[in-house]
């Protein structure tokens, strides 16, 4: 009995969460581990490598494979194109078109060359190989011509194929084509007039953009001959029947002719088109996508988030310089106060007066003798010379210092120690190197004042 409690219990799970797709998409404390009709795929990483170096070298493959344009945009709209939206199986994350039965369906013939080929030259590093297909689509979308499309990484690689893939196959057995054409737009989420401007993308017999509307538009196709392709007297090209479905009905005629019409609704449309086709299976839970609002890639390569679009020069204020070195040199200089042979030079007379300096090094000087506590406040300065008014020539309990051109005058010291053991000296030591330091001071001071003299 517990055995068949446990077997009903996942048929049960399977029969009411089969539709809901991934395990992602499911939310609350009883929800299992993903089982193998979910298709799981591996955790993707916490946080996303960058894609700058990728992105220079598939630029670089671009330019020197300029004929492999219409195959990279292929290989990304194939891997995206098995998405379903009923089911949400399907996508272009793990990449499974590598693996059967994907990669032996007739629509995806000559891809896996691509694949291999780009692999090969390209140094992914830690990036996935699925987003190596569509960061490669998205810029050959760009190069040939389209719009500037944002990219969203973080996908992953399956191991192999997944649960039932051969259900993902494109449906050929309904018959009248614009109700195939309608309803895949409809399965992959997609509204009429973005699935329309999808049509215009380049490909290998249509290479510019917006040329399968050009040969729709200005030319009359009959069939469908003996192959199911439908040709023109004039038009060495073909068309398939998904392709002539756009001429066939008025609806989907009208969108494509307002596409052609206006090219900057085409590449609008296109673009919300293709980033929906990329980023469908990138689910963040039942009805949120992880890829909303994120781009990887920073405008002229590179990885990082939109830059915010700066305002024109015209509509902002002028700010204010606040390097003063600069401004310095940009105000004009003011008058000079010093002797008159400074008045009309160009040079600025940063000389300071003999007064000033003579008064400012004095208070200094008094200054730091009043901290080192040697000397009387009253100080003169003689013929470049410093000396104090009381014993001036350095009498009985004064010791003479010379201080470059001057005597300094400090009190010889005496112990306070008495008989202690090393009282006296060590406060002798301390009297010595707080003269040290007024030494030093005395001297800074004195070479101001020659300045002056």
């Amino acid at each position: 009995f517990d055995l068949f409690s446990k077997n009903f219990a996942t048929i049960w799970y399977r029969l009411t969460s089969q539709d809901m797709g991934p395990r992602e998409r499911c939310i609350g404390d009883m929800v299992p581990p993903a089982q193998y009709w979910q298709s799981a795929l591996p955790r993707a990483p916490l946080r996303k490598p960058s894609y700058k170096r990728l992105t220079n070298q598939i630029y670089r493959y671009i330019r020197q494979n300029k004929d492999r344009i219409p195959q990279l945009i292929r290989l990304a709209y194939q891997c995206a194109n098995t998405y379903r939206n009923s089911d949400h199986r399907g996508g272009c994350n793990g990449a499974r078109i590598r693996f059967s039965p994907q990669s032996d369906w007739e629509i995806n013939a000559g891809l896996d060359s691509v694949l291999h080929e780009l692999d090969r030259y390209v140094k992914r590093g830690a990036i996935s190989i699925a987003d190596t297909i569509v960061l490669a689509g998205t810029l050959a979308m760009k190069k040939a011509g389209g719009p500037t499309i944002p990219f969203c990484g973080g996908r992953v690689d399956a191991d192999g194929a997944g649960y039932a893939d051969g259900d993902l196959k494109p449906r050929d057995w309904i018959k009248s084509n614009v109700v195939l054409v309608k309803d895949e737009f409809s399965l992959k989420g997609l509204t009429t007039k973005e699935g329309v401007a999808l049509f215009a993308r380049p490909t290998t017999r249509f290479p510019k953009l917006g040329g399968l509307f050009h040969i729709l538009l200005n030319n009359f196709f009959e069939g469908p001959n003996s192959d199911g392709y439908f040709t023109s007297p004039g038009v060495h090209v073909s068309l398939t029947a998904e392709e002539y479905a756009l001429y066939q009905d008025v609806e989907l005629r009208k969108n494509m002719q307002q596409l052609y019409d206006h090219p900057d609704i085409l590449e609008t449309t296109l673009a919300s088109g293709w980033l929906k086709m990329m980023n469908n299976d990138r689910y963040g839970g039942p009805t949120k996508n992880v890829c909303d609002g994120v781009s990887d890639l920073v405008k002229g390569g590179g990885s990082g988030g939109h830059r915010k679009p700066t305002k024109k020069r015209g509509n902002m204020k002028p700010k204010k310089d606040t390097n003063k070195r600069r401004n310095r040199k940009t105000k004009k200089p003011k008058k000079s106060r010093g002797p008159k042979k400074y008045k009309n030079s160009k040079r600025r007379n940063t000389r300071p007066r003999r007064e000033n300096c003579r008064g400012i090094c004095r208070r200094k000087y008094r200054k730091f003798l009043l901290r080192c506590g040697r000397h009387n406040k009253k100080t003169t300065i003689k013929d470049g010379r410093f000396s104090s008014k009381k014993n001036s020539r350095g009498g009985r309990g004064y010791r003479n210092i010379e201080l470059s051109g001057g005597r300094h005058h400090q009190r010889r010291p005496r112990s306070r120690g008495g008989r202690s053991r090393g009282g006296g000296r060590h406060h002798h030591r301390r009297r010595r190197r707080r003269f040290r330091i007024c030494k030093g001071n005395a001297k800074k001071t004195f070479r101001k004042c020659l300045r002056c003299q």
